[in-house]
């Protein structure tokens, strides 16, 4: 909601007895009002927030209007005091935070665009995908902020160095590594019909706001989950020997293998067909990668160079493949996710192509 500017100044001696019960009357009524309007302004996150809440406790799906913030914010529509939203069902995907809880996650539409709802906490961050039209956008409530923030998720300025990936293929992992006999124990009988991504945070990404790298990510796989799978993201922070792994090199290859023996060593019990493990960082690996993974494996490092990068190694690791990537035309350029070396002025899509999608899927069965 806008702020609403106001002055204080020294008020005016009225030279006539008769105007004063009556300009002491207005400036009374005047000074409520404008309590009663910032009092308002101030509260309006968690209205929004509360708000949603009730929405949702009521059954879905439903309908509200989310406070914006105020004009001048970086987005063309931001002229605006609210957003029109539609909650339309819930996810059934567990997303637990190590120092937030679990989250629920909802599917919707905000002002028509399709969005992702992430509620957890005293938080409701919202991904909005206005691609190919206009950029994507999160809009971020929190109950202890007087105003909700808006994050124009707009492509990294591009350096002189092209940031590519590098994938390696099952037989280049180390021999303790299961990776290569997945395909045996996909036919094997599951112990769980979950499908688990372990995300750990890297210190130096601890102020990234991850859920603009992933509550899209996470809409798009379980709309391509077979009946009676579900799937688990798992966020973890703050883990010594864990996620201050020294990650920069420039071997990345040799890198991907370090932390595919940390993790196994570390996580024994959770080594399991159905696990994937991903290092995310603030920066890239090297000056030429942005992430790394195995392809159809379960280890992979991804930096939060691009919007797309984290989504672009697990692609990886459900045998997306760069081959299967496009460019789509809609009024503007975009790349879909598995796109190998992004160029300057096109955006993302934030989706995987058709190719690709036929290829997760079928992964998952």
């Amino acid at each position: 909601m806008p702020h609403l500017p106001f002055s204080c100044q020294q008020p005016m001696r009225s030279t006539r007895n008769v105007d004063a019960p009556r300009s002491r009357f207005a400036a009374a009524l005047a000074f409520l009002l404008l309590v009663c309007l910032l009092a308002a302004a101030g509260g309006s996150v968690a209205s929004t927030v509360t708000d949603f809440d009730g929405a949702v406790a009521r059954g879905l799906p439903a309908g509200l209007r989310g406070d914006l913030p105020a004009q001048g914010a970086a987005r063309a529509d931001a002229t605006r005091a609210a957003a029109i939203m539609h909650v339309d069902t819930r996810m059934p995907v567990r997303l637990v935070y190590s120092d937030d809880g679990e989250a629920a996650l909802y599917r919707g539409k905000v002002d028509g665009y399709p969005a992702i709802f992430t509620r957890y906490a005293d938080r409701l961050d919202i991904f909005v995908n206005a691609a190919p039209h206009s950029d994507a956008y999160t809009i971020n409530y929190a109950t202890q902020k007087p105003n909700p923030e808006i994050r124009v998720l707009t492509q990294p300025a591009k350096s002189e160095t092209v940031l590519r990936d590098i994938v390696l293929a099952p037989g280049e992992t180390t021999p303790e590594s299961p990776t290569g006999d997945r395909a045996k124990a996909k036919a094997d009988s599951r112990d769980t019909a979950e499908l688990i991504f372990s995300i750990f945070v890297h210190d130096d990404a601890k102020n990234v706001a991850i859920n603009d790298h992933l509550s899209w990510w996470v809409g798009l796989i379980e709309a391509l989950l077979p009946v009676g799978r579900t799937m688990a993201i798992d966020i973890r922070r703050d883990l010594p020997g864990v996620t201050d792994f020294a990650y920069a090199s420039d071997d990345p290859n040799r890198k991907l293998l370090e932390w595919l023996t940390l993790v196994r060593a570390r996580f024994p019990q959770e080594i399991d067909v159905d696990s994937k493990f991903l290092l995310f960082t603030r920066n890239p690996i090297s000056s030429t990668t942005a992430g790394i993974a195995f392809q159809g494996g379960d280890y992979g490092i991804a930096s939060a160079s691009s919007h797309q990068t984290l989504a672009h190694e697990f692609g990886h690791m459900l045998d997306a493949t760069h081959k299967h990537a496009e460019v789509r035309y809609n009024g503007w350029w975009c790349e879909t996710i598995m796109f190998a070396a992004p160029v300057d002025l096109r955006s993302n899509c934030y989706d995987y192509s058709d190719a690709n999608e036929k290829l997760i899927r079928s992964y998952l069965e």
